[in-house]
């Protein structure tokens, strides 16, 4: 549950009856859980999450040195409204 809002995971699903309302695609939860309030539903159903490498950044200091990833993720959710 994010900001009150009810997030079902992959595989997971809702304990009453339901429809969908359709589908969205997000970087984070927090911003699925705001879509889940502005289009009036009731709960969100993960169907996807998904991380890929967007890029990298090089670091160094005195003796040391590092590369760190740029990550980018993507989650795909389900909008539903309890009948």
């Amino acid at each position: 549950m994010v900001g009150n809002v009810p997030l079902f995971a992959q595989g997971q699903f809702p304990p009453k009856p339901y429809i969908l309302l359709g589908a969205v695609s997000t970087d984070n939860e927090d911003n699925l859980a705001k879509a889940v309030r502005e289009q009036h539903a009731d709960a969100a159903m993960i169907s996807r999450e998904s991380s890929y490498q967007t890029g990298s950044v090089a670091w160094a200091a005195p003796g040391v040195y590092g590369v760190t990833p740029i990550r980018h993720t993507v989650i795909t959710a389900n909008l539903i409204k309890y009948k």
